[in-house]
């Protein structure tokens, strides 16, 4: 009797006194807490934060925000305003302080795990087995990444809008409300918004009519809806192209060779999904263990073959959840070195859902202490493992020194490693770095240019111009060599060629700020009051604050 009344007090405590969505909340933030201290690791942070506060600021930027790529510039692949958006209004009350972002990380990651227990719910798996795999997902190691690294937003804002599409299309299957309707076309077109392959959910749409539902996709519904989803798509295709202007379309062929080069990534993470114990921040193929992810699969493979109550239908769904949103990224974007543990942040909730026609977790009950004792230790290992593992988010250097332990053949690691030892003033620290990414890549990018600048500290002109020209010559396109190669010049006397180098730079780069601030000091001091007054101009349309008195002196406002 005493048994008894235990096992009903952890489900009323857990699943009835206090809501579900309480304990997942609370547990996310204590488990994430951690991450609020963090600086910026400058991993495309400082890209989209730091080098845009000027534009992020000014909130007169909204709709700007919709004509611009992922980088906020017009020559970009990527086209997800967004998360941008999210952002923008981070910026306004949190500016530089990466405290701001990282709680609205945070924020959304727990909002998320109540949406995938609710995901869940609707699609008619147990409360308790619901909220226990929601409760992993929230502390889970693999998706710390996706919390942590703040631009990773994107991953979060996709669960998002991609779960709460999902639960309105199953309300709408079910109720068919014209609230459900638009609801789900809502969240659908947000979750495209947000990243592209947002796409794939009209797949995924169709697998759960057509399987576990078993209705005809081709309803009278289901054409509205098509005509929906369809509209939707033209309007998103046509804001892309507008703010695309330099996007180049990706062959079929292309997408073959780069699905066949990425496809062991997928092993790789799904092992990281499983046994979460070989995390890295910057992890590589080349620098990852296949091990743990061939266990992993077969690990499921001999679990779903024992099953005598799987259900077909749902491993199939499932399935298609985990890949699709896991291998497209790689289909269509190729050059990817970098193996993000934050690309199993959607996937992983099909994972989870092959998982549950395994008979042992199936047969899970929150009443069977046995079951209780285990799932409470694994996710306890999980979070002692996520807080741990959290440590190495800290600030640039700890994030970066990781990253080169993990992935020590990577030339784009030390190479970023070298520039945060230049950031704090460690020239020797840097320079070894740099010296060593090129060994690994001669041709790694922006890597002769940090030389240059570490030359140029030096006072030894000479070799700092050589790597500027280096850089140039592997890398045309790069603003930051054009500009430093112009402040070499500068400090020779050679202001001639130092002018065209800033002019190139904003050529390049129309939102280089410090190119105008030295163009507009150059004509100063060459008293071309016209040329300085253009400048000034073009710097305050970008919401850049010039000094009144000096304006005065040219009488401007």
């Amino acid at each position: 009797m005493r048994d008894q009344n235990n096992k009903s007090l952890l489900e009323k405590i857990f699943l009835k006194t206090w809501h579900p969505y309480f304990w997942i909340v609370a547990v996310a933030f204590i488990v994430y807490a951690k991450i609020l201290t963090c600086g910026f690791n400058y991993l495309d942070d400082n890209a989209f934060i730091l080098n845009h506060q000027f534009f992020l600021k000014n909130i007169s930027n909204v709709f700007e925000v919709f004509k611009r790529g992922f980088f906020l510039s017009y020559q970009d692949v990527y086209y997800r305003p967004l998360p941008i958006l999210s952002f923008m209004f981070d910026a306004q009350w949190s500016g530089t302080s990466p405290l701001g972002y990282h709680m609205t990380n945070v924020i959304i990651h727990a909002l998320n795990s109540c949406l995938l227990f609710l995901f869940f719910i609707k699609l008619k798996y147990r409360k308790d087995l619901a909220f226990f795999s929601s409760l992993i997902f929230a502390v889970h190691p693999v998706l710390t990444f996706a919390i942590a690294n703040i631009p990773a937003r994107t991953e979060l804002l996709l669960g998002s809008f991609a779960f709460a599409s999902f639960i309105a299309y199953v309300d709408l299957c079910e109720r068919k409300k014209l609230r459900y309707f638009c609801l789900h076309l809502l969240f659908f077109a947000m979750a495209l918004f947000t990243k592209e392959v947002a796409v794939v959910l009209i797949l995924l749409y169709f697998l759960y009519s057509q399987l576990i539902l078993r209705e005809n996709f081709f309803s009278f519904r289901s054409v509205k809806l098509m005509i929906g989803w369809a509209v939707i798509l033209l309007f998103w295709s046509w804001f892309r192209h507008n703010a695309l202007h330099q996007f180049t379309a990706f062959s079929p062929s292309q997408m073959l060779v780069s699905l066949f080069t990425y496809l062991p990534a997928a092993i790789q993470l799904t092992g990281k999904a499983v046994f979460p114990f070989n995390l890295s921040v910057f992890p590589t193929m080349r620098d990852t263990t296949f091990a743990y992810g061939i266990i992993s699969l077969a690990l499921l493979a001999i679990g779903l073959f024992l099953s005598k109550q799987k259900r077909w239908p749902h491993i199939i769904f499932g399935f298609f959840w985990f890949i699709s949103f896991l291998l497209l990224p790689f289909i269509v974007f190729s050059n990817l070195e970098f193996i993000s543990e934050h690309r199993l942040y959607l996937p992983l909730a099909g994972f989870m859902i092959m998982l549950f026609e395994i008979d042992t977790i199936k047969a899970f009950n929150i009443k069977n202490k046995y079951y209780a004792i285990v799932i409470g230790l694994i996710i306890l290992i999980l979070a002692m493992i996520t807080l741990n593992y959290a440590g190495n988010f800290k600030d640039r250097i700890t994030f970066w020194e990781s990253a080169a332990r993990t992935s020590p053949h990577s030339s784009f690691v030390h190479k970023n490693l070298g520039a945060m030892y230049y950031l704090d003033g460690l020239l020797d620290k840097a320079e070894s770095e740099y010296k060593i990414s090129l060994k690994l890549n001669p041709f790694e990018p922006m890597a002769h240019n940090n030389l240059g600048l570490i030359y140029l500290d030096k006072g030894m002109f000479k070799e700092s111009e050589e790597e500027y020209k280096k850089e140039l010559a592997i890398n045309p396109l790069y603003d930051n060599a054009y500009f430093n190669l112009g402040l070499l010049y500068a400090r020779e006397n050679r202001l001639k060629e130092a002018e065209y180098l800033w002019k190139k730079t904003l050529e390049i780069n129309p939102d280089y700020i410090d190119a105008y601030k030295y163009l507009i000091i150059y004509y100063y001091g060459k008293k071309d009051l016209y040329q300085t007054k253009y400048y000034i101009e073009r710097l305050q349309k970008r919401g850049i604050q010039v000094d009144p008195e000096f304006l005065k002196t040219l009488n401007l406002k």
